[in-house]
């Protein structure tokens, strides 16, 4: 799958993805743990990571990457995640 395929792939499936599945981290990961999975997400889609993407590319990618970006805020403070994790419980059907 090249780079494209990738960030088309990502989009069609980013709104069943829960923040734990977007950063790649389980519910028993670290603070620690969930920086550096966004680190890694960030250095793949943050839109100027990839400045010789065309206008659409970027769009999608900063749609992506503003996901992984709320995605952090919510894993890195104790008391968001721990909402988070109350809201998937009341959830089964949601990731």
């Amino acid at each position: 799958m090249n780079d494209l395929e990738r960030i088309y792939d990502w989009l069609a499936n980013l709104d069943q993805l829960s923040h734990y599945e977007l950063l790649r981290v389980t519910p028993a990961s670290t603070h620690d743990e969930v920086r550096h999975a966004f680190h890694a997400f960030a250095a793949i889609f943050h839109p100027d990571a990839q400045a010789e993407r065309n206008a659409i590319e970027r769009a999608a990618l900063t749609r992506i990457f503003r996901r992984g970006a709320d995605a952090f805020h919510v894993l890195s403070d104790a008391k968001a995640r721990a909402a988070y994790d109350l809201s998937l419980r009341k959830k089964p059907n949601k990731r």
